[in-house]
């Protein structure tokens, strides 16, 4: 029994040594100046991502990123900071008429429109520039007629060519008279006129046909009758009596390769004598 006491007492004693020899080295410890605070200044993050302090108001303080910047991030805002993006916000930042009165769409240069039917669709426009040194525009109706080309030629005369040259008649042949042909025709001329007064007016001949013999004496009288308007209106004429059957394709209607060259031939011969005229 005195034995167990003793043993009690013993073990009360070590644990109270213990407690003091804890408490001294706390103590002893607690006698150097440790320094919490962050010799390092934090660094500043551009756009919108921002450190947050968060902790007590003290030395605990950590560093807690609200955002982590990313490549992708990065890529979008050089993209945003480049001088057209700058510019378009400005821009945006106009009143609305200012916006109107700075934006001017731009306007295609147009020196000569070659307007016709399916006849023309072989002429190579970049020869023709290049051969007169003048900006051409060729644009090509396959199956038109002479009335219907009243409604496809508004967007070409919008262009405000100096001059217009029309190819259209000889899908008419079967179909209108002579007359019709003819009355058409100068009807075009004077819609080219009506959009611009400026506008020269050139009408290119009926090309030969041999698919149907019938229709040969009226392809010659409506030529002679296209001669004779032009003259009449002092509109200009391209001559196409240098094309024979020889340079039709194998059915009679449409030019081949050799045909074609020699079509933008007559229309490039003609707008370099012509085109300074109007």
């Amino acid at each position: 029994m005195c034995s167990n006491k003793d043993e009690s007492s013993q073990a009360q004693q070590a644990r109270s040594s213990w407690q003091i020899t804890g408490r001294k080295t706390i103590s002893q410890s607690a006698g150097y100046h440790i320094n919490l605070s962050n010799k390092y200044s934090t660094l500043q993050i551009e756009d919108d991502d921002e450190a947050v302090m968060s902790g007590d108001a003290g030395n605990n303080q950590t560093l807690v990123p609200k955002k982590t910047p990313t490549i992708e991030h990065e890529k979008k805002r050089r993209l945003k900071n480049t001088p057209r993006n700058i510019q378009d916000t400005k821009q945006n930042s106009l009143p609305f008429s200012n916006q109107r009165d700075t934006i001017q769409p731009k306007k295609q240069q147009c020196d000569v429109a070659l307007v016709g039917d399916s006849m023309i669709k072989h002429v190579d426009v970049r020869k023709l520039r290049h051969g007169t040194n003048k900006q051409v525009t060729v644009r090509t109706f396959s199956g038109c007629r002479t009335d219907e080309m009243a409604h496809y030629i508004k967007p070409t005369l919008a262009l405000k060519p100096k001059q217009v040259i029309i190819h259209v008649g000889t899908n008419d042949l079967k179909t209108k008279s002579r007359a019709e042909i003819i009355y058409n025709l100068k009807n075009l001329g004077n819609q080219a006129k009506q959009e611009n007064p400026r506008t020269g007016v050139s009408l290119s001949q009926i090309i030969i046909r041999s698919d149907d013999t019938r229709l040969q004496n009226k392809l010659v009288e409506v030529n002679k009758c296209i001669q004779d308007l032009c003259e009449q209106e002092n509109w200009g004429l391209i001559d196409n009596s240098n094309i024979s059957n020889m340079h039709l394709n194998p059915y009679g209607l449409h030019l081949n390769k050799r045909g074609s060259a020699i079509l933008a031939k007559n229309i490039k011969l003609h707008i370099t004598n012509n085109i300074d005229n109007y």
